[in-house]
């Protein structure tokens, strides 16, 4: 197989699994972020703003979570996947909101 250039199935699923957990991370990271940025916003709007900016801010969140729920799903679909396919000591854990670091 390396004279090839081929990898074993489970080898390229695990590049992507990784690749798309780092993608959440970074994604996850970047929200946390812009969710704190709102916040120091807020403080600094006048009175008759801060319930406008506060109700776009929620919606905002409230999609980036639904966002993050799918690709959560598709992700672990990938690593039970992987996970049939290798020896038990080469298995992966699901992935969950607290491990991306967003709860």
């Amino acid at each position: 197989m390396r004279n090839a250039n081929a990898a074993p199935e489970w080898a390229d699923l695990r590049k992507d699994i990784d690749d798309r957990v780092e993608r959440l991370r970074r994604r996850v990271a970047a929200h946390r972020e812009w969710l704190h940025d709102r916040t120091l916003l807020l403080a600094e709007l006048p009175a008759e703003r801060i319930l406008e900016v506060s109700h776009a801010t929620a919606e905002r969140d409230r999609r980036f979570r639904a966002e993050l729920t799918d690709a959560l799903s598709e992700v672990n679909a990938l690593i039970r996947r992987y996970d049939l396919l290798v020896i038990p000591a080469l298995q992966l854990p699901l992935v969950a909101l607290e491990r991306l670091g967003l709860e």
